[in-house]
């Protein structure tokens, strides 16, 4: 049998990694208490090469702003079926690629927080408990505009990827075009406090809006309460047509939601280092080949910043 010894020099070289193993391995508690069986990030995915070679180093100011604590506490919301998948080691895709990606250039341990809801995101980074977070640009969001109850909203990056928001429709609907939508009678089933919730209120005129608790949930919130539109991100409601053989997803889209990386206003600093981080992931190919590793469908890389 062989002996493994360490001498304390290389101790002490592992503790920031053995800090960053642990955060991975206890995600933050009481935001999923309600799963039924704990969950964790997944933050040792491999990484293409163009994203392994990328360096974005933060000055001091900018690491003090985006890392206030020591470590970068971030949301991840796993009711965005684009930037989030379930796999057996946990919940893996381009938002955990994206953390994982700028943990390694800022040399902190990476306290992750599971939420189910792009508005449970969003008012966790609004209310200072998240330091970064992943969801839609919104000028309601931006300004804090009685989403989550928070006055505090948040500054996003320049956005890294764009994905649509579509209608879905029962089978037997008589609507088979985008028009047909908002009319006078029409309602529309929508993930609360999602980023396509805020735009409908918005821009609706006549189709009156219902919330489902969370965007995953909008088909069978539909389904089961007898409503006859949904709307969502285009890939979850195709993935549910396909899966319930129920309702279809009408052509084209009604919005292109443009998403971005977000913190709490009041840190300058801190966006100023997220548009770095996103021109270089843009501009290298490592999003490119992130989108590729991923299987996207239905999600463009707008041009860099």
């Amino acid at each position: 049998m062989q002996t493994l010894t360490l001498t304390m020099g290389p101790l002490i070289s592992l503790v920031p990694w053995l800090l960053a193993v642990a955060a991975v391995a206890q995600p933050n508690p009481g935001l999923e208490a309600n799963s039924p069986q704990p969950r964790r990030v997944d933050l040792s995915q491999p990484l293409p090469a163009r994203c392994s070679a990328l360096q974005v180093q933060p000055s001091p100011g900018e690491l003090r702003q985006l890392a206030p604590t020591g470590e970068l506490r971030v949301t991840i919301n796993t009711g965005n079926f684009v930037l989030t998948q379930t796999a057996a080691s946990g919940v893996v895709g381009l938002s955990p690629n994206l953390t994982q990606l700028m943990g390694r250039q800022l040399g902190v341990p990476i306290a992750p927080a599971l939420v189910s809801s792009a508005g449970a995101a969003y008012q966790e980074v609004a209310e200072g408990r998240a330091d970064l977070g992943f969801f839609g640009l919104s000028e309601n969001r931006a300004s804090g505009k009685a989403v989550s109850g928070s006055t505090l909203g948040v500054s996003y990056s320049s956005p890294y990827i764009e994905i649509f928001g579509s209608y879905a429709v029962r089978n037997g609907s008589s609507i088979t075009r985008n028009s047909q939508v908002d009319q006078p009678g029409n309602t529309i089933v929508v993930g609360k406090n999602s980023v396509y919730n805020l735009w409908l209120i918005d821009n609706l005129r006549h189709a009156r809006v219902v919330q489902a608790p969370t965007s995953p949930e909008v088909t069978s919130f539909m389904l089961a309460n007898d409503y006859s539109i949904g709307a969502g991100i285009r890939n979850q409601l195709l993935n549910d047509a396909a899966s319930t053989g129920k309702i279809r997803v009408l052509d084209g889209s009604f919005m292109v939601i443009q998403q971005a990386l977000a913190t709490g206003r009041g840190r300058p600093q801190a966006v100023v280092y997220l548009d770095r981080f996103v021109r270089a992931v843009i501009s290298s190919g490592c999003l490119q080949d992130l989108v590729v590793q991923n299987r996207l469908r239905d999600a463009t890389i707008p041009p860099g910043p």
